[in-house]
């Protein structure tokens, strides 16, 4: 982002303005600092919008999974860590691939572990960074577990 796009930005929040919309409207001429992060081709962007739906789709499926202790719902697809370009994989299938089965808890425990330091970046402006400190620790710690697993 430049600091031209970031004072759009700011006047539109100071202004009481900062939407999605809005933020439209003011990229949309080419001469806005902002121009440049849209896909302004109507044909590529319906389509990203529609890969982006069925990402959704995808990702809103869930299966009943049963242990001894618990019912659980969890996802029943996943993104596969071995294709670099977004395909997914039934959850259930990892229980027979366990290599595949911790590459997959790594990503989504980095994915958790981004979720949190932005939380934690939040918090901390409002004064309640300490809070989230622990839960960054555990994630942290159960990533090392998974990779100690995996080797």
């Amino acid at each position: 982002m430049t600091d031209e796009g970031l004072e759009v930005l700011q006047r539109l929040a100071h202004a009481g303005e900062l939407s999605p919309d809005r933020v439209i409207k003011e990229a949309h001429p080419e001469g806005s600092p902002l121009h440049g992060f849209f896909e302004w081709d109507d044909e590529k962007a319906a389509h990203e919008h529609r890969l982006q739906q069925a990402r959704s789709m995808i990702r809103s499926v869930t299966i009943e999974v049963s242990t001894r202790h618990h019912v659980l719902m969890v996802p029943r697809y996943v993104h596969d860590p071995d294709r670099e370009e977004g395909g997914y994989v039934e959850t259930l299938s990892l229980v027979s691939d366990r290599g595949k089965a911790l590459r997959t808890l790594q990503q989504e425990m980095q994915r958790a572990l981004g979720c949190l330091k932005r939380a934690q970046s939040i918090a901390s402006a409002v004064g309640m960074g300490d809070s989230i400190d622990l839960m960054i620790t555990q994630v942290i710690d159960f990533q090392a577990k998974v990779e100690v697993e995996k080797n």
